[in-house]
């Protein structure tokens, strides 16, 4: 097992924080979290590379993690797999992301290796090197850690540095350093804004439901996350997606009816009847123009024959020029991107692959080839990209 420093008070933290995060000029590290029980994940433990050492942070001991997320806000460059959750940490813990964040999945993607990639995946792919995988299920709340779990943890970290610097140089040979700067701003943004009052969006089975029924989504939603936020649980454990559904497309706020949706008995849900009553009531009651518009509907089957055909496209393109298809866009952006077109481009916000990197690598392209400027043929059947645009 590789050497390491165990922090495991508010001192020590700091001290770290002071001597070997503030002078380092590239910080690698992860976390290990458990998001099973809890309203937020419960961040069990933090490993970190910086300062040419591995370093493991105890949560679990540490009342304050303040200091950590601070120093880290300010590095020249943070080194991250797959960052979203250590990115909701962070802007959770001090209001701001890791400084020059920088997240290996989709650098990767984007030097043309597979996307997602996973860390172990990658680091045998670049490195050679079999990372362990026994501890992938483990509880990590669970003290003393085990020296297998310490290993474990380590080696999310001890190769991140080494990983980046061989992505990093395919970067630079393709000229798409700009491109994952762009990534990793997008992906703050939309951390940043996971908050916003359009989550409730997010529940499925919604896309039916009319105005007045989505109002009533959207009051049983944010009760649902005020009391999970009160009780410490996990949001569906309070109210299950389904049900608030259900109690959406009913329209009806007596509590007799209420009750007699199946699944609406169990002892941890009747007894707030009442108050999903009373949302009910405010989302019916709601006047017509404040109610919420439905969302777009979905695009016709012509427009789907297209869009395969362009995914197909997209695919072929992204192959040749060393770039993971999936990174670019999947069907549903070919679709956002039909749709505009079909809208004359009046949409407020442009679809994701008129924007940015995606709109100089396919969005024009596509926009040549629906307008006439451009053509498509078949220029070699044998080959791993066939299609030629004249």
């Amino acid at each position: 097992m590789p050497k390491y420093h165990l922090i495991e008070s508010g001192s020590q933290l700091r001290d770290y924080c002071d001597d070997v995060l503030r002078t380092a000029p590239s910080v690698g590290f992860d976390t290990e979290f458990v998001a099973e029980d809890t309203f937020q994940p419960q961040i069990c433990l933090i490993q970190v590379a910086a300062g040419g050492q591995l370093s493991l942070i105890d949560p679990l001991r540490i009342d304050d993690l303040e200091p950590f997320w601070r120093t880290l806000a300010e590095s020249p460059q943070t080194i991250v797999h797959a960052c979203r959750v250590e990115l909701e940490f962070s802007v959770a813990a001090v209001g701001r992301p890791p400084g020059g964040l920088v997240d290996t999945q989709i650098a990767a993607g984007l030097a043309g290796f597979a996307y997602p990639a996973a860390y172990a995946a990658l680091i045998e792919r670049l490195l050679g090197y079999k990372p362990k995988k026994e501890e992938t299920r483990t509880d990590w709340r669970r003290r003393p850690l085990s020296t297998r779990q310490i290993e474990y943890a380590l080696d999310d970290v001890s190769h991140l540095h080494a990983m980046y610097e061989q992505i990093d140089a395919h970067l630079r040979r393709l000229g798409r350093s700009a491109w994952l700067q762009e990534e990793m701003e997008e992906i703050v943004r939309q951390v940043e804004h996971a908050v916003s009052d359009e989550r409730w969006r997010r529940i499925p089975g919604i896309s039916g439901l009319d105005p007045q029924s989505l109002a009533v989504v959207r009051e049983l939603f944010f009760w649902r996350e005020q009391e999970a936020r009160r009780r410490n649980q996990p949001p569906r454990r309070v109210l299950r997606d389904d049900l608030i559904v259900e109690l959406a497309r009913r329209k009806t706020a007596d509590p007799s009816r209420i009750r007699a949706v199946r699944g609406m008995n169990w002892r941890g849900v009747s007894i707030y009847i009442g108050e999903l009553a009373q949302c009910i009531e405010r989302g019916l009651d709601l006047p017509v123009e404040q109610r919420p518009k439905k969302a777009p509907a979905q695009r016709n089957q012509e427009m789907s024959v297209l869009g395969q055909f362009l995914f197909a496209a997209l695919g072929s393109v992204a192959r040749k020029a060393e770039l993971a298809p999936n990174l670019v866009g999947g069907p549903n952006d070919i679709r956002d991107l039909l749709a505009a077109r079909a809208d004359s481009g009046r949409a407020s916000n442009p679809p994701k692959l008129a924007r940015g990197w995606r709109k100089q690598f396919i969005g024009d392209l596509f926009d040549e080839l629906l307008s006439g400027r451009r053509a498509v043929r078949v220029a070699d059947p044998d080959s791993d990209y066939p299609l030629e645009f004249e």
